[in-house]
């Protein structure tokens, strides 16, 4: 459940607007009971202990969202522990008010819904400033345990404050947010993390640092660093399941685009090379870049000079592909921008394809109109948001409904077969190849795997299958597109 509360004034009740907020995981007919009382309060053991942690949702000096989470429900208790909340400059003190605040209650099966989250919400901070919240040992639970001492949390706000290098310009300080399989964002300092469900196996802690030293750190020829460095950690130290995106601020009058390309760049700490992440997409007119990595380690962005291609010059080969059977369409579609390999120089054929990917290089192959609006609410925060929605306008794919995609599930063959058929615009239906299991082609995808089967586009096994239910491979994927480029 959420209480707001309209005035910034710490001590002031009226105007408290009741209205309600659920976890994914709270029952929806939860609720809070008689403007706060202890809903599910009897539950807590007296002797057991509480405490409390802190997250910054964001650092935005003009929507500045600190969150205090509790590990007991504390319904019982709110207007005296709010009193116990206060805000203050690090430096000089002077105390701050915030705009408004919410409470959230969670809950589960097991676990009686209560309020253990309160949300203290600002709309006028300082930029780079640093901040603290300190509560007050008095702050106690519903079962009447306090935390026993003073607890403090200092953040600072994203943003410049006067020039680089002004003195007196306070150090920015890490920004740091829990999150869940469920995704989230992480914000701070110019930069922004998007990261979607199912990238992170339960609850890590993402941090996010400028880097102030940055002796050591050389760029490559020619390059220039546009923005601040910023470090990345997760807590557990594995891989993201799934690509996240980064988007980082840059000051676009410090290069000439028609000279550099630029891009976000990642750290290679075993080299010392900086290396560009995948999926990069630039808007030069808010001065904001984004790019796709599944690996935490610094990042900035760079404008790299544009290299001039002689028409002669060769397309660098991929070492993992060298007389393989996809070797000929990975080429000629790397030659085109149409794909690229991966940072250590492979191409990986034989890995899986997601739906997003697959379809970002059709749109590429096939020139689709980068336009239409967002049409799925899965992937409204992700990378390929504007391919898929070109694709979908132009009649190339479709969702699982109306406001799903599924954009990174695997690619199925048949599916393949659809996007494709579409996109080169073949007729479906033409032509009658037969597979032995076509029986078991969802018949959606029947006519347009004939139409790809009669052209040569897409094949099947030796065994006389076409196995629609199989997830296609970025080799597979590959060839596809370059021989429906050329029929």
């Amino acid at each position: 459940m959420l209480l707001k509360r309209k005035s910034g004034w710490r001590f002031l009740i009226e105007g408290v607007l009741l209205s309600l907020i659920l976890f994914a995981a709270i029952p929806t007919n939860a609720v809070l009971a008689g403007g706060g009382g202890g809903s599910g309060g009897s539950e807590q053991k007296q002797d057991e202990p509480f405490t409390i942690s802190f997250f910054a949702e964001s650092v935005d000096p003009e929507n500045t969202v600190i969150c205090l989470d509790g590990s007991n429900g504390f319904d019982e208790r709110l207007n005296d522990n709010l009193s116990l909340v206060t805000v203050s400059k690090k430096q000089g003190g002077g105390s701050v008010s915030y705009k408004s605040f919410e409470y959230i209650k969670s809950g589960g099966k097991d676990n009686p819904p209560m309020i253990r989250r309160l949300r203290l919400i600002f709309d006028n901070l300082e930029p780079s400033t640093s901040y603290q919240v300190k509560v007050g040992g008095g702050f106690a639970a519903n079962n009447g345990v306090t935390l026993g001492r003073d607890c403090i949390y200092e953040f600072t706000t994203s943003g410049m404050k006067g020039t680089a290098g002004e003195a007196g310009a306070p150090a920015n300080k890490e920004v740091s947010s829990r999150v869940s399989s469920r995704g989230g964002t992480v914000e701070g300092n110019g930069l922004i993390v998007n990261i979607p469900p199912g990238a992170v196996n339960g609850e890590v802690n993402i941090v996010l640092s400028k880097v102030e030293d940055l002796s050591g750190l050389a760029l490559m020829e020619g390059a220039k660093l546009l923005s601040s460095v910023f470090e990345v950690n997760k807590d557990d130290g594995q891989d993201f399941e799934k690509p996240v995106t980064l988007t980082l601020d840059f000051d676009p009058s410090r290069f000439d685009p028609n000279m550099y390309d630029i891009g976000i760049f990642w750290l290679d700490e075993k080299t010392g090379t900086w290396r560009e992440l995948e999926n990069i997409r630039v808007d030069l007119a808010s001065g904001k870049v984004s790019g796709d990595v599944k690996h935490f380690t610094k990042f900035a962005v760079l404008a790299v000079p544009k290299k001039v291609i002689a028409e002669d010059e060769q397309v660098p080969e991929f070492k993992d592909i060298k007389g393989y059977w996809c070797e000929k369409g990975v080429k000629r579609l790397a030659a085109m921008k149409i794909l690229r390999g991966y940072p250590d120089g492979t191409f990986r054929p034989d890995s899986r394809i997601t739906r997003s990917e697959f379809t970002t290089i059709l749109v590429k192959a096939f020139k689709v109109e980068q336009k239409g609006a967002l049409v799925f609410d899965d992937v409204s925060h992700h990378w390929a948001k504007d391919f898929v929605a070109s694709a979908f306008n132009a009649g190339i794919v479709a969702g699982y409904d109306r406001s799903h995609f599924h954009p990174d599930d695997f690619l199925t063959r048949e599916q393949m077969a659809v996007m494709v058929c579409r996109a080169a615009g073949l007729k479906a239906g033409a032509g009658s190849a037969a597979f032995s299991d076509s029986a078991v082609i969802a018949p959606w995808a029947k006519d347009a795997v004939a139409a790809v089967g009669t052209c040569g586009i897409m094949s099947g096994y030796p065994d006389g299958t076409f196995r629609p239910g199989n997830f296609a491979t970025r080799a597979e994927a590959a060839s596809v597109i370059e021989r429906a480029l050329h029929l």
